[in-house]
């Protein structure tokens, strides 16, 4: 009998894997999101929490309503379900953050994979905030770090926080928090050195290329009686306190 050598099968690719909907990815990012406390900035976090799921998932207040729902059972005391739905309506209808600003970013007309490639200059500073470092979360030890090193107290940070105007990056090498809000974000290294600018001279703070419209804080304003206007993105953090 004649013995038969073993033949390895050929196989394809694994297939893709199913891309998350509008609503698991909100779901997901509302689950990371700090919880409503008493006491302890639970307004702004539930501001912060409404506006994610209305403005940076473009979602409709019906839709978004469950999952709010979903993450109001932590929070301490619970809202009723009337109260998160004029919070959703609020943050609709007075956020200053940009429309779907948590989506994936949506590729540019142009197929240019420089910024010299791209042919006018709302396309290359576009172009350029697709070059940023990753902006995270700031955590709650680098909050701690940041209230020191500005002697800014933690409350504000934590508010600045909660409407992701507070994040965290690496630049050059180093650990930095960043004052962002839509197309501008401006870093400062978090252990208070001075970064560089393409000359190599030393600076306190760095605006990320294609940053524009330095005017923070739209999203604070929703049912502010009174405007308080200060010079710098730092200022802003000082003012929330």
């Amino acid at each position: 009998m004649s013995s038969i050598t073993p033949v390895a099968c050929r196989r394809g690719p694994p297939p893709p894997a199913a891309k998350k909907t509008t609503l698991e990815r909100a779901s997901a990012y509302l689950a990371k999101m700090p919880v409503a406390v008493s006491g302890q900035g639970g307004d702004f976090a539930t501001f912060a929490a409404a506006q994610a799921l209305v403005k940076g998932f473009s979602l409709s207040v019906d839709k978004a309503l469950p999952l709010l729902l979903a993450w109001n059972k932590d929070c301490k005391p619970q809202w009723s379900e009337a109260e998160l739905r004029r919070k959703l309506r609020s943050a609709a209808s007075s956020s200053g953050k940009a429309e779907g600003y948590l989506l994936p970013d949506r590729p540019l007309a142009s197929k240019a994979h420089t910024a010299s490639g791209v042919e006018n200059e709302a396309e290359r500073r576009a172009w350029q905030r697709r070059q940023w470092p990753e902006l995270r979360r700031v955590s709650q030890e680098e909050m701690l770090t940041i209230a020191r090193l500005r002697g800014i107290p933690w409350e504000g940070l934590y508010i600045a926080h909660c409407y992701g105007l507070l994040k965290a990056c690496e630049l050059d090498g180093h650990d930095c928090f960043v004052v962002h809000e839509g197309r501008f974000a401006q870093v400062r290294r978090m252990d208070g050195q001075p970064l560089t600018n393409a000359e190599g001279k030393p600076i306190k703070a760095k605006n990320l290329p294609g940053s524009e419209g330095a005017f923070l804080g739209h999203g604070l304003l929703f049912e502010a009686p009174h405007v308080l206007l200060v010079e710098g993105a730092v200022s802003l953090l000082e003012a929330l306190t």
